[in-house]
């Protein structure tokens, strides 16, 4: 029993750490019911109360993501360099670009 919810605590703290890194827009319901640790009807439940942004599509419900993790106490700040300085545009696309499918800066260092 142990061993499951080791893997949900993995699997959840996966997540996060892949929202926070690559932010995407939605999330499926199923993704916000592992990632608030409830059960899927809880997280329809929250859903339906209003308690949880969403956007609808017909009979598809994405949990938006942005409002999500504000509530869950992290911030939606862009990344800074090393020293804390603001990065430029080009540093911050570059820094998301493998998640997107593009090429980012060629540092070299293949070739080192």
């Amino acid at each position: 029993m142990a061993t499951a919810e080791l893997d949900k605590t993995t699997q959840r703290a996966s997540l996060l750490a892949a929202l926070r890194t690559f932010p995407v827009p939605t999330i499926s319901v199923r993704q916000f019911a592992l990632l608030r640790g409830v059960s899927l009807p809880t997280a329809y439940a929250l859903i339906n109360s209003g308690e949880v942004a969403v956007q609808k599509d017909g009979r598809k419900v994405s949990v938006l993501v942005a409002p999500l993790l504000e509530a869950m106490g992290f911030s939606l700040t862009p990344p800074t360099g090393l020293s804390g300085e603001s990065l430029n545009e080009a540093a911050v696309h570059s820094a998301y670009a493998p998640a997107i499918g593009e090429p980012g800066i060629d540092y070299g260092f293949d070739r080192l």
